[in-house]
């Protein structure tokens, strides 16, 4: 986590469902560290679910979006 406080970076674009990781976990550790609080978090996840969208707001994401990606609520 600390060699992402390196960079100037604008915005995360985060997995909930990686391979060999916890998305929800990524962002609470990002979340809970001061050098990248204020990081916005978007997290993506592969279906609509109330469960999964509780937990990655309690996790901090900034927003939760769902497949398929409509590229205008993406970017906006």
């Amino acid at each position: 986590m600390a060699h992402i406080a390196k960079y100037k970076i604008d915005v995360i674009i985060l997995g909930i469902d990686l391979e060999e990781v916890d998305g929800i976990k990524i962002c609470t550790r990002l979340k809970q560290n001061p050098s990248t609080t204020y990081i916005p978090v978007v997290m993506i996840a592969e279906k609509e679910d109330t469960d999964i969208r509780i937990q990655a707001f309690n996790a901090g994401a900034d927003e939760l979006i769902t497949y398929p990606i409509n590229i205008i609520v993406f970017t906006s």
